[in-house]
């Protein structure tokens, strides 16, 4: 192992539920897929998601977290300001809009009739909304640790205690 930490080692009991929770996040994303995309239950799926994703934040994140909250937030913060292509990224996107709009015409689609033409078919309702779980769960709890890797000692490192020799 990198650096002599040792891998936390998890109950059977925790593989089990990690397990049944990728088989119950496939299921929802397969039936999601199913669904119509303007339907009652569609909708109602995504507002089921979001409320359990919210709630999951705050039993999941009390007394969890590797740093504060406004630690993390502010490293966010840094991360945006110096990352200059995320700022060309959406100028782009947002000026691919204004002149989709501006110019009407079929031979420049706007991005949303794109992904409209992607999330027609079954497959990519799907795709799309289980890219939306996993990016949610990792804004979520991806920074988050649970009591086996706190007490496997994972997290940021801390200083050793010095010997006295070389």
């Amino acid at each position: 192992m990198a650096g002599g930490r040792r891998r936390p080692t998890t109950t059977p009991i925790a593989r089990l539920a990690r397990a049944v929770g990728v088989v119950a996040l496939a299921a929802l994303v397969a039936w999601e897929g199913s669904l119509g995309r303007y339907s009652a239950a569609s909708h109602a799926s995504v507002l089921a998601v979001i409320v359990s994703v919210v709630l999951l934040a705050l039993v999941a994140g009390r007394s969890r977290q590797r740093a504060s909250s406004r630690t993390w937030a502010g490293g966010i913060v840094r991360m945006l300001r110096e990352a200059a292509v995320w700022s060309v990224l959406i100028a782009a996107t947002v000026s691919w809009d204004l002149a989709s709009f501006v110019a009407q015409s079929h031979s420049l689609p706007t991005l949303s009739r794109i992904l409209g033409a992607v999330t027609d078919h079954d497959w990519g309702r799907a795709l799309v909304f289980a890219a939306w779980l996993v990016l949610g769960l990792y804004l979520t709890l991806g920074e988050r640790r649970g009591p086996v890797a706190r007490a496997a000692g994972e997290g940021p490192p801390r200083e050793r205690p010095s010997t006295g020799g070389p």
